[in-house]
């Protein structure tokens, strides 16, 4: 890989808990992948390879890592050096305790113990999931859910500037004056 910068928004906004969760698993993931080269290389790495454990889980790599975390970024390196510095002990903990191909790192450190994001399709404190008509569309296939993937929202559908709620009690959408059918709710 060459040496892409990874792009965010405008650096002068103070991003959203998850935002800068999305932004410091991006980061790792980009480093991840940089350092994948899957051996320990100077020194003595015929002495390395047999006397310590894999380089794909070492910890040689993990501090390369975290070296070059948020480095990659053109914007918002503050906001991410911060929740890098935040979560270190828990970034060490996915590090050496998990098994990285059962759990991605967004969905076990942003969504499972950080608790800053929800699951795509969710919304709000408790993680609710946002309503989806009878095709399993949210919002009818016309919007998006307010707070969708975050701890925020309200989970109402939004069209651009114009907000279309669920009715729960008569299981449709309300758009303006029309009135979409069959919508009902989908989930736990």
């Amino acid at each position: 890989m060459g040496s892409k910068k990874i792009s965010s928004r405008d650096n002068s906004s103070r991003l959203s808990e998850c935002r800068r969760c999305k932004i410091l698993t991006d980061s790792f993931n980009y480093w991840l992948d940089k350092t994948s080269r899957g051996k320990y290389e100077g020194g003595d790495a015929a002495w390395e390879e047999t006397k310590l454990k894999s380089y794909s889980r070492s910890e040689v790599r993990l501090v390369e890592i975290q070296e070059g975390l948020c480095s990659d970024l053109k914007t918002h390196q503050d906001q991410c050096y911060t929740i890098a510095e935040e979560t270190e002990q828990i970034l060490e903990k996915w590090w050496f305790h998990e098994d990285p191909t059962s759990t991605d790192l967004y969905t076990w450190l942003c969504i499972e113990n950080l608790q800053h994001c929800c699951p795509i399709s969710h919304f709000g404190d408790a993680c609710t999931p946002c309503l989806k008509d009878m095709d399993n569309k949210v919002c009818s296939g016309h919007g998006r859910c307010d707070g969708d993937g975050t701890r925020k929202g309200n989970g109402t559908c939004i069209l651009g500037c114009v907000n279309h709620v669920m009715n729960p009690v008569m299981g449709a959408v309300v758009m303006g004056q029309i009135l979409v059918k069959n919508a009902t709710q989908v989930g736990n």
